[in-house]
């Protein structure tokens, strides 16, 4: 299936943990990097600086990997540590000789502070998971890894609003889809689930949004 097609085969993949949860958090390599601290430095700078998913790997790069697949299949691949050590180097170093052929130039706001709200906005957005987590100001900041009036400072700067408005805002849009899709579910529980309080305080907050009471809006929608 795909295009190409691809026959059947094994499919290896490395996953390089940098000790990075936000982008605005320095990389820290592996102690098994041997790279310069140039070389790091400047493959950290394009590795984290560009949003290209996908690079058309060379010859030696796919020469590594298939070294790499042999020694994880091999019956004891612990014995060969550090055969898979010097081979990972190596494909860094073909990865950053790739990409100094690409010129990429660093985009800065990729791994800046505002980004790193940004992304946990949209998230809060698309996650009913996390709109239900109880929340206060200072427990948003803090997975953000700021201090509460940076951290406000630049929800407002995205979103027009404060944190905790736009985190009511998120909740009012999935009980409102919710409340046309599940007309069975009572509104008091979806209330509950969506991460508010008490109903009362969710009919008043979904009146004032949307101009309504729920079970109007519910009624409405049918």
């Amino acid at each position: 299936m795909g295009d190409p097609h691809l026959g059947p085969g094994r499919i290896h993949w490395i996953i390089v943990d940098v000790g990075v949860r936000r982008p605005n958090e320095p990389w820290i390599w592996p102690d098994w990097c041997v790279l310069t601290a140039d070389d790091c430095r400047e493959l950290t700078s394009v590795l984290r600086g560009n949003e290209h998913p996908v690079w058309a790997a060379g010859a030696e790069a796919q020469q590594i990997f298939k070294k790499l697949g042999a020694y994880v299949s091999s019956e004891d691949p612990a014995r060969l540590a550090s055969h898979l050590m010097v081979a990972l180097n190596q494909l860094l170093l073909a990865i950053l000789d790739l990409l100094r052929c690409q010129h990429i130039v660093p985009d800065r706001s990729l791994t800046s502070r505002c980004r790193t709200v940004d992304l946990f906005l949209k998230e809060l957005r698309r996650s009913p998971r996390m709109q239900a987590t109880i929340w206060t100001l200072d427990g948003m900041a803090e997975i953000c890894g700021m201090g509460r009036s940076s951290f406000s400072d630049y929800c407002h700067e995205l979103t027009n609003t404060s944190p905790i408005d736009y985190l009511n805002r998120c909740r009012l849009e999935n009980a409102a889809q919710r409340l046309a899709s599940q007309p069975e579910a009572s509104i008091t529980a979806i209330a509950l689930d969506c991460g508010f309080s008490s109903s009362q305080y969710f009919c008043r907050k979904f009146k004032a949004c949307y101009g309504m009471t729920p079970r109007a809006w519910r009624t409405n929608q049918a």
